[in-house]
């Protein structure tokens, strides 16, 4: 079986209004054999009950992408060098609340593309807030955590037309997220007063 380890990294979140870094568990992963790290299930482990519950009720026709869809490779890279563990789940305080929020890919049980989820947690009572259609496979596709800051198109939309349709910048004081194709086309995702809003960038 596949030892897991635990290190630690800042998350950036403001539980009583005020701009406050505490560590947020990070796992990862050390092969005690060549094969062991694709039986360990590292996305399960991100998912909580309550949140797994939810998104049976509200999407029954997904359920979460598991390690072993990004193929055993991929899954292996991800063990040796000690990267985030699991390239289909993130973990955040998106909305500011003090909580960790989810955001995720779910595959379709049938035929199908897969769904971008975002799932604010408050409470412990989850709202999916954010739902898109995925066009990639999950094999090619990644979450990546990302702390709070401000985030820039790397060169501007040349056509005025699509230049209401996407943002130029954006600026956020909690934590947020990139989901996109591996080492290509990418989008941060993040939550500014209470609303999902996307950039979409060239690099993760």
């Amino acid at each position: 079986m596949a030892r897991i380890s635990v290190s630690w990294a800042t998350l950036r979140f403001k539980p009583t209004g005020m701009a406050i870094t505490l560590p947020l568990l990070a796992l990862s992963f050390f092969q005690t054999a060549a094969a062991a790290s694709v039986d360990a299930d590292a996305c399960a482990t991100l998912v909580p009950p309550a949140l797994a519950a939810r998104l049976n009720m509200d999407l029954p026709g997904y359920q979460p992408a598991a390690s072993s869809d990004a193929g055993e490779q991929r899954v292996k890279g991800i063990a040796t060098q000690g990267d985030w563990p699991c390239p289909f789940v993130v973990v955040g305080d998106f909305d500011g609340n003090g909580a960790l929020d989810r955001a995720l890919l779910l595959k379709p049980r049938e035929a199908g593309n897969a769904r971008l989820i975002g799932a604010l947690n408050n409470n412990g009572q989850w709202q999916l807030t954010l739902s898109e259609d995925w066009p990639l496979a999950l094999s090619d596709s990644e979450l990546r955590p990302k702390e709070p800051g401000l985030y820039q198109r790397a060169a501007a939309i040349q056509q005025p037309v699509e230049q209401f349709d996407q943002l130029a910048s954006l600026q956020t004081e909690d934590s947020c997220f990139t989901a996109g194709k591996i080492a290509g086309m990418h989008a941060i995702y993040a939550v500014i007063n209470g609303k999902w809003q996307k950039l979409t960038v060239q690099e993760p």
